[in-house]
């Protein structure tokens, strides 16, 4: 049997074990009315003055079981004017909800839970939510995600800390709550749809749980060991991941990112998969593993991953992001003398008109480019690619625009959306990239046209 001290004891471990909380924190607590939540607020209360806490209790009623919901509902509020803690009681209509969003009734209720519970928290200006999540809870997750199919962070089970959201009983099996229950002689309610086998966590619960505490009956403190060793693991990977992220990445954009194909495939593979599931974390594995297939084999192609997203391979480059749209093709008027401002490229580019210029102080680069007025035919502007196009590569001989920007392995779904700084006559310069080779400065340049890109938003990578 476990007493009271002895519990709150650990309770108490947990809270330090994690940094769950804080002295002087505001803390709102879930609190269904079943066992867990009843013994969660009923411990929190206990420690409220050791730890100079601001208790505040939330309830929803999701309006799924009729009068045993608004039993519910009765329930929690008394109990909370018993302990003289604040109640917050809301109502939400959640299988609509779940039919709006195509959810199951579970996960719509989860959804509409945690959505409430956070807008409760930023009203009261709470530092955390208390959860009532407990061993079994924990040991339900991992069976459940080991069933579905997951990697390292599914068998991680349940978090006693994420963002603002703390589970103190985390490492407390159920039977030790119910005792805790009866020690205080504290009354519950009992959700009957818990009961239920057709949902997956109860089958777990009530069918597979039993079994397989026949082969280990501290099945339950097993799991909670595993998943807090996984848990470190699967932190210290992350941590690995997101720095090869940075290594590996060339751009990123609104639209998606692009990776070093060639620096990618010299990581380990369970990083290269680490990665790929990190930076999209709704895929499922067989298109993670198709992605990891084309960047292997080398092959220039496209993947669909979803309605919206792909996967391609560019030359020396995976691109994984959503399809860039064709832009509106219209030439943009560019004034001498001031700084242009064009929201549909997201750039801002100035050109000024000078009689001398220290080519020294100039620094031309994929920013800046600088042109021999005398040899130019203004008025000038911005537009994208057309076809037919050709160009003049500085050192190099005229050809069309697709087949130089081919050359120098600009992807397709770049070639569309790179700005192009044109004059009556043709290219000038390829912003960002190569410039034409009419109007070079030379020793009898008497006015010079100097074109500087001052911002160019991630709208459109720039890969020349």
């Amino acid at each position: 049997m476990v007493g009271q001290d002895s519990l709150i004891n650990r309770v108490k471990k947990t809270i330090k074990k994690y940094a769950l909380l804080k002295p002087k924190s505001r803390i709102l607590i879930g609190v269904s009315g079943g066992p867990d939540s009843i013994c969660l607020l009923h411990i929190l209360n206990q420690l409220k003055d050791e730890y100079k806490l601001q208790l505040f209790a939330f309830h929803l009623n999701h309006q799924l079981r009729g009068k045993e919901s608004d039993e519910d509902e009765k329930f929690v509020k008394q109990f909370c004017q018993k302990l003289k803690i604040p109640c917050q009681i809301k109502r939400a209509k959640v299988r609509k909800y779940a039919k709006q969003k195509k959810l199951s009734l579970e996960q719509a209720a989860r959804e509409v839970r945690y959505q409430l519970l956070e807008q409760t928290r930023k009203r009261l200006r709470c530092d955390g939510i208390a959860l009532g999540h407990n061993a079994n809870d924990n040991a339900e997750t991992v069976i459940l995600n080991l069933v579905r199919g997951t990697g390292l962070t599914g068998l991680c089970g349940i978090p006693p800390i994420r963002d603002r959201i703390i589970r103190p009983l985390l490492e407390i099996e159920r039977d030790e709550i119910m005792q805790y229950l009866i020690n205080n002689k504290l009354t519950y309610r009992v959700d009957k749809t818990n009961r239920n086998p057709k949902i997956p966590r109860n089958f777990i619960r009530t069918k597979i749980i039993p079994q397989l505490k026949k082969l280990n009956p501290r099945l339950i403190e097993t799991i909670s060991k595993l998943s807090n060793i996984l848990r470190q693991e699967d932190s210290y990977l992350n941590g690995l991941t997101d720095n090869v992220i940075e290594q590996i990445r060339k751009e990123r954009s609104k639209p998606g990112i692009t990776l070093d194909n060639k620096l990618f495939l010299s990581y380990n593979l369970a990083l290269r998969r680490r990665v790929l599931k990190s930076l999209l974390p709704t895929l499922g594995y067989d298109k993670i593993e198709q992605i990891l297939k084309m960047s292997e084999e080398k092959t220039v192609g496209t993947i669909q991953l979803t309605k919206d997203l792909f996967a391609r391979q560019e030359y020396d480059r995976i691109y994984l992001g959503k399809k860039v749209p064709i832009p509106i093709n219209q030439a943009i008027p560019i004034p001498i003398g001031k700084s242009s401002l064009i929201k549909d490229m997201g750039i801002e580019i100035e050109v000024k008109l000078k009689s001398k210029i220290d080519l020294n102080s100039v620094k031309v680069d994929k920013n800046t480019e600088v042109f021999d007025y005398s040899e130019l035919a203004p008025p000038f502007y911005l537009r994208y690619r057309r076809p037919g196009d050709r160009f003049i590569p500085f050192g190099g001989q005229e050809k069309k625009l697709k087949e130089v920007l081919i050359d120098d392995k600009i992807p397709r779904r770049v070639r569309l959306c790179l700005p192009l700084f044109c004059d009556t006559k043709g290219i000038l310069w390829i912003l960002g990239g190569r410039r034409s080779a009419r109007a070079p400065i030379t020793p009898k340049t008497k006015r010079f046209l100097l074109v500087r890109i001052k911002q160019w938003k991630d709208q459109t990578p720039r890969t020349v």
